[in-house]
């Protein structure tokens, strides 16, 4: 839950009397020079993130105003780190008291760092009162505060608004007015938990954690939670995690839908390990919980630690399916940390944790600047330990105005903001150097992306389109390119660090472990892959594999088998769906009883052309999506004709949209360093209409075709 404050409130003149500092790296982060007693340090951000809480919407820059006499920050996020000496790693109830002067209605939103889960908020509801005027009193108490600087920049509560994590109504304010601020803690310790600040570490616990049939460490990630539900602050051998502009040791699993990514604990911090892991802790009962991806099965061990107990202990992880030895690796197309030479033996040591054959790190671009940077590119920016291998590749052009596009395996990146919006000009050069291309976030609209697509897929430019991150599976967009007759691969990406962890959602290729790692690329391309955020599904049709060619005539029969099977941790089978331009033409569903394989056989006479597919659905999260297996005719056309007319129809009217639509720089997710993007935009205006009028020919002869 959030908190919700409707603040209605008489405007009052403010006075803007200074400037925060810079905007800094991928997040804009701006230290804010506003200080109160107990608090050591309060910051904001151009996309600021933490502790479940995000901005996006009618974001300002920061001010800081003076307001009846009172210095007072103006943003619409506001973070802050609590003085270390006040308050760091407790567990009890503080009381917070805000200050505010909000001339419009308000829906508060706090978040705070919490023993117990992560991404810790609450809910209360403000009755304003006439006689207060604009200014506002807020009272909250943080349950089982833990102020362990978890936060943004090591920060440990947060407040934003609802309509900038969430569009809003009009009469919503985006920003907050913070005037004043005051921390009461109550010295109770939750029952049966003493109060861990300053408590002595009683004790030592060493852990190896190794795969079934190995006698060595394996990578894993993993979570030491105590008998309230604390967990155990990681130690150093705690593998570094590339976080945004920063460096961590500690990470909040996502919980946009906790039942999407799932862990067997209800505390979602989590650090990685190379599989040898020593910590000191307080003596009690812990839970060690571990995992390494959905071809194992969950490690959950509990354990009892004495005082003065030097604890030595080695757990085995269970393999419950070896992908690779069917020949199929997984890759993550969308991940974004920086990297120097130095960083590639931990980052390696995450990916396998998580399972990840194929790691995308992608630089991000803007016209504006770069962020996560890459120390080299091509053989020399490769690294591989074992099956695990990271691979630079680059996520740019990308504007809210057309969409974010990505492109990987790439030799070198290709940076010209006087062409930005020729998307084109860059998805033909970084073809010349053999990598692939796509656009991401498909079907979620946040940087109509639909545009983009419209205009980029009829010249054959499109190698792939990331469907599935978030917990989502998009298909509708993509449906409408494959019914034309285009051949566009599915690919899923989980954009660590602004989405889930690094392998949440995974594509899997066809590559035998004698291939070399650009036969992943080529496996993408041509369509020997399926998406998966678990569920591990698979297609065949007349014994021909996924991204296969098939012809059809009017007698011809098609013999369709395919099957799906999940780790029986992570989900059970709900159905499995045989999809025909669209549309499901077969299902089997699985039943009221925990359901971990499933097969569907059925034998078809389409008599036209058109694509064939298969997806499946857990009972709770689990989903897949195989790429298409293409039905021909005999002028090589894979296209649903009876749809043509329609989706040629909808594809003119995005680039309708795409040509009279204005620009909003403010929708850049980086919109502090994209001020020139409409001057640049109107420079690059008639080369883009030049473009458009080319697609409508290509739609036009598609129409048109027989």
């Amino acid at each position: 839950m959030f908190v919700v404050l409707l603040l209605f409130m008489a405007p009052m003149t403010t006075i803007a009397h200074g400037l925060p500092e810079a905007m800094d790296g991928p997040r804009g982060v701006v230290m804010l020079d506003w200080h109160r007693e107990n608090i050591s340090r309060t910051l904001t951000a151009g996309y600021p993130e933490s502790f479940g809480l995000s901005s996006f919407f009618g974001r300002v820059k920061p001010t800081i105003k003076t307001v009846g006499g009172k210095r007072c920050v103006h943003a619409n996020f506001i973070g802050f780190d609590v003085d270390d000496n006040f308050a760091f790693d407790i567990d009890e109830p503080v009381e917070l008291e805000l200050l505010l002067h909000q001339p419009n209605q308000t829906t508060l939103v706090y978040g705070y760092d919490a023993n117990g889960k992560a991404n810790a908020t609450g809910s209360q509801v403000l009755s304003p009162k006439a006689e207060e005027g604009t200014w506002q009193t807020v009272k909250f108490t943080l349950d089982r505060a833990r102020f362990a600087n978890r936060g943004m920049r090591g920060t440990d509560f947060a407040v934003t608004t609802l309509s900038t994590i969430a569009p809003g109504s009009e009469h919503e304010d985006s920003t907050l007015t913070l005037c004043d601020l005051t921390l009461t803690r109550s010295g109770q310790n939750p029952e049966g938990v003493s109060n861990p600040e300053g408590s002595l570490q009683e004790a030592s616990l060493e852990l190896r954690i190794v795969e079934s049939g190995s006698r060595h460490p394996t990578p894993v990630r993993m979570g030491i939670y105590d008998a309230s539900g604390r967990a155990l602050l990681p130690s150093e051998d705690a593998l570094p995690l590339q976080y945004y502009e920063t460096e961590i040791r500690q990470y909040a699993l996502k919980s946009f839908n906790e039942r999407s990514q799932p862990w067997p604990h209800t505390n979602r911090y989590v650090f990685y390990s190379d599989g040898s892991y020593r910590t000191s802790l307080p003596a009690g009962d812990y839970w060690i919980v571990a995992s390494k991806g959905p071809e194992y099965r969950w490690l959950l061990q509990r354990i009892q630690v004495k005082p003065g107990e030097q604890v030595v202990k080695q757990f085995t992880i269970t393999r419950w399916e070896d992908m690779p030895q069917k020949g199929w690796q997984s890759g993550d197309v969308h991940i974004h940390m920086r990297r120097d030479h130095q960083d590639n033996p931990d980052i390696a040591r995450v990916m396998a944790a998580e399972d990840v054959h194929i790691a995308n790190l992608l630089l991000m671009n803007n016209p504006g600047g770069s962020h996560y940077p890459q120390y080299a590119y091509g053989g020399e920016g490769f690294y591989q330990q074992g099956i695990h291998a990271l691979v630079p590749g680059i996520e740019g052009p990308r504007t809210a105005q057309r969409g974010h596009t990505i492109s990987l395996n790439i030799e070198k990146p290709l940076i010209n903001p006087d062409r930005y919006f020729y998307y084109h000009e860059f998805f033909e050069g970084y073809r010349r150097q053999n990598a692939i291309s796509g656009y991401a976030h498909v079907g979620s609209e946040e940087f109509n992306g639909s545009w983009g697509l419209a205009l980029d897929a009829p010249f054959g430019l499109v190698d792939f389109v990331e469907i599935m991150q978030n917990s989502q599976l998009r298909t509708e967009l993509w449906y409408e390119f494959l019914d034309l007759g285009f051949r566009v691969a599915p690919a899923a990406g989980s954009d660590f660090p602004y989405f889930d962890q690094p392998g949440a959602v995974r594509s899997y290729a066809r590559v035998t472990l004698s291939d070399n790692t650009h036969k992943w690329f080529e496996s993408v391309k041509s369509g020997e892959t399926f998406v998966s955020n678990g569920l591990l599904i698979d297609l065949e049709v007349n014994g021909q594999a996924m991204g296969s060619t098939l012809p059809v005539d009017e007698s011809g029969v098609l013999d369709i088998l395919a099957d799906a099977w999940v780790n029986p941790d992570w989900d059970s089978l709900e159905r499995l769906e045989l999809v025909y331009c669209g549309d499901v033409i077969a299902s089997r569903n699985g039943g009221t009883e925990p359901t971990t394989r499933l097969r569907l056989e059925k034998s078809l006479s389409p008599g036209a052309s058109g694509w064939l597919a298969l997806r499946g659905f857990g009972k709770n999260f689990a989903m897949a999506h195989s790429a298409p297996i293409y039905l021909v005719d005999r002028s090589g056309n894979s296209a649903c004709k009876d749809r043509v007319p329609q989706r040629v129809a909808a594809m003119k009217h995005r680039l309708k949209q795409l040509s009279e639509a204005p620009l909003n720089v403010q929708r850049e997710l980086e919109y502090w360093q994209t001020q020139q993007l409409q001057e640049q935009y109107q420079r690059q205006r008639s080369g883009l209409e030049s473009r458009i009028e080319k697609a409508l020919e290509v739609y036009e002869r598609i129409l048109n075709r027989k």
